[in-house]
């Protein structure tokens, strides 16, 4: 399964929640595809960093957004645009616009204001 993580600022420290959270996901077998303009080209995680989610050159099971709630609509749009397939919106990010934009294009599997290594945790590792 590929997990894309998006995030605009500058690339994430090691500190970032992003950061921590791809990390784990990718330790529990995860492959992580990072999308940030900003750290195009280079790699995080040992992965190649996309400019956004229409560069990446393969389908995408789960796109983890780490952005602004004011930003999901752009985000929705771009999604639409891609070869992905369940849009999650991580803990405490949610937009009735871009729920809006994703339910009006026949996507009913999308996620917000949950966090992924959490739900993870409790159904996949059942703790």
């Amino acid at each position: 399964m590929l997990v894309c993580q998006i995030e605009k600022r500058q690339p994430a420290t090691e500190e970032a929640t992003s950061h921590r959270v791809s990390k784990e996901m990718q330790e529990r077998g995860y492959r992580i595809v990072p999308v940030n303009p900003r750290a195009a080209g280079g790699e995080i995680l040992g992965e190649t960093v996309y400019a956004n989610l229409k560069d990446i050159p393969f389908s995408v099971d789960i796109v983890d957004v780490y952005r602004r709630s004011e930003f999901l609509p752009d985000v929705a749009r771009d999604f639409l645009e891609a070869d992905a397939g369940i849009f999650w919106a991580q803990l405490g990010l949610e937009n009735e616009e871009a729920e809006q934009i994703l339910r009006a294009a026949g996507y009913d599997d999308l996620v917000m204001n949950r966090c992924i290594k959490r739900e993870h945790t409790r159904l996949i590792l059942g703790e």
